[in-house]
């Protein structure tokens, strides 16, 4: 018989106890202890920094910076609670700078290769000034374990967007509260995403769209993330709030290839779960996307929408959403480049009552297998909810997000009716359950049995 690891809403509150990792060391799933991940993956951080000290080089009593400034590579900087959040911390070689601590930063700033940032408050000051609260360029950097929150804050964790970088960590970070963006990837390369929980972002002054995330370059790897609770209504100016997205406006040509987006939940987003839309050129600018194992409820117009865009690889999700539209849009943004080469297989598909697909999306599928389609009207119910409600407090962690979902999908035909993935190194559900690879493939995000 088939073994899973558990999902117990109880357990959830664990994520904040966990055992902290070495910032020194890659930050992995061997970090934390099984028992923790047997009882729920963690996302992001409290907030109560890192109080790891067996490996301090240099202890920073009142300035960062200077600490910083004078430090040699290699060192690692354990800095004492305090609130500087009138200072911007730079860091501009390979150290670690490693929070004891609550300690309040208005920016961090990371150049070079190398840096380790680990556990900070990051609170940022007026409007876009700074923009961002976390900007790196570079190579080589690890984010990890850091917490912004700051209605004043446009971009949360973003790279430069003249200068991104490549091989970078972001993860167990939190992004709550801040004006827009989660986590902005304006190119770069090989950057990996993970166990980041990102969370009530809304836009004060209607200025830009709210996104979890968007995300542009090569290679990137967006896994294990909880984005949730995204509220046109919360703000002003009705934003645009998608869960991930990269859309191209008329101004700027990015190109985006080679991502791997997986096993993420995203939860009660007013917009779309992902949305990627060529608006330049007829030039295939953003391609070769691989879209798997995710947990996607969203009450836009559709749930995934791919304009322009080829070589996308759909596979193992649950998409739930377009409340007054489709769940899968595919079709033209630019004239001359179609949609086209979409796998699809292994998903279960949720409609509100409304359609699959918007009209002629089918066209762009070379590959429609053992997809599942279901009707839940509850959506409607959950919509109204969520949109009517901008004011009902936000948890952290929703229990019921890890539960409600499995129980869905498997109101259909998935135990054992999957086909082989089309994509490679597909070896866990999205929480944390060996994959079973050749025959007996579930359906959807989750392995029964």
């Amino acid at each position: 018989m088939r073994q899973r690891l558990s999902v117990v809403g109880a357990g959830l509150a664990l994520m904040l106890l966990a055992p902290q990792a070495s910032a020194t060391a890659p930050v992995t799933r061997d970090s934390y202890t099984s028992d923790v991940y047997a009882a729920a993956p963690p996302y992001g951080t409290d907030g109560k920094g890192n109080p790891k000290t067996d490996d301090c080089t240099v202890f920073a009593e009142s300035d960062p910076q200077q600490a910083v400034d004078d430090a040699s590579d290699g060192d690692v900087i354990c800095v004492k609670p305090g609130d500087h959040s009138d200072s911007t911390l730079t860091v501009d070689k390979p150290v670690t700078v490693r929070a004891n601590g609550v300690v309040k930063l208005k920016n961090i700033v990371v150049t070079g290769t190398g840096a380790v940032i680990d556990g900070f408050n990051v609170v940022g000051d007026a409007l876009d000034d700074p923009s961002t609260a976390i900007k790196f360029s570079g190579s080589g950097h690890q984010i990890v374990r850091n917490l912004v929150k700051g209605k004043q804050i446009h971009y949360a964790i973003a790279c430069d967007p003249e200068d991104c970088a490549s091989d970078v960590l972001i993860a167990w970070n939190t992004v709550t509260q801040t004006n827009n963006f989660g986590i902005y990837l304006w190119g770069g390369a090989d950057i990996v995403v993970e166990r980041n929980n990102i969370y009530d972002l809304w836009s004060d002054d209607g200025n830009d769209d709210v996104d979890g995330m968007r995300v542009w370059g090569t290679g990137h790897v967006i896994r294990n993330n909880y984005i949730h609770d995204l509220n046109v209504n919360k703000g002003e100016g009705e934003p645009h709030a998608d869960c991930l997205q990269n859309y191209q406006n008329s101004d700027r040509s990015t190109e985006s290839s080679g991502v791997l987006v997986e096993n993420n939940y995203c939860v009660r987003v007013s917009g779309q779960c992902l949305i990627m839309q060529n608006q330049r050129r007829p030039s295939a600018e953003i391609r070769d996307y691989t879209y798997r194992g995710n947990v996607c409820e969203s009450f836009g117009s559709q749930n995934i929408e791919l304009g322009s865009v080829t070589g996308s690889t759909i596979e193992n999700n649950i998409l739930c959403g377009g409340v007054d539209g489709h769940v899968l849009t595919f079709h033209s943004t630019v004239d001359g480049l179609e949609t086209t080469d979409v796998k699809l297989r292994n998903n279960v598909l949720v409609t509100a009552g409304g359609s699959i697909y918007a009209d002629g999306s089918e066209d762009a599928l070379t590959d429609n297998t053992s997809n599942v389609e279901l009707t839940d009207e509850s959506i409607h119910d959950d919509w109204r909810e969520f949109e009517d409600n901008p004011d009902t407090p936000v948890p952290a962690i929703n229990p019921d997000d890890f539960t409600r979902f499995r129980e869905r999908a498997h109101a259909g035909e998935v135990l054992d009716h999957g086909a082989t993935p089309n994509s490679p190194n597909f070896t866990e559900d999205v929480d944390g359950a060996a994959r079973v690879q050749g025959a007996a493939i579930d359906i959807g995000p989750f392995e029964f049995g």
